[in-house]
């Protein structure tokens, strides 16, 4: 599997910005009006994301922030990166 810098997600790093997000998990996009619930991981991936759109940095942030191997990680948040880019994106 690829490293997250490799990883070919191009996205306006507005709609981030955009998405009201609870602690809860509860994600909302206003522009669409359209709702979708999360995880913890996944409310940390998208707050990050929010602050920088930059998946070098956010590889990094990973690495850091989470234990375990380092290509199962990156492959769980590739996954949710293409879920994001189908749903959200």
């Amino acid at each position: 599997m690829g490293h997250l810098s490799t990883y070919d997600f191009t996205f306006d790093a507005d709609v981030f910005k955009r998405l009201a997000l609870s602690d809860s998990g509860f994600v909302f996009d206003p522009v669409t009006g359209k709702s979708y619930t999360v995880n913890d991981t996944g409310i940390w991936l998208i707050k990050q994301l929010q602050k920088n759109p930059n998946l070098d940095a956010l590889h990094s942030q990973i690495l850091r922030e989470f234990e375990g191997e380092a290509t199962v990680i990156e492959r769980n948040v590739m996954e949710f990166l293409e879920q994001i880019r189908q749903y959200v994106l």
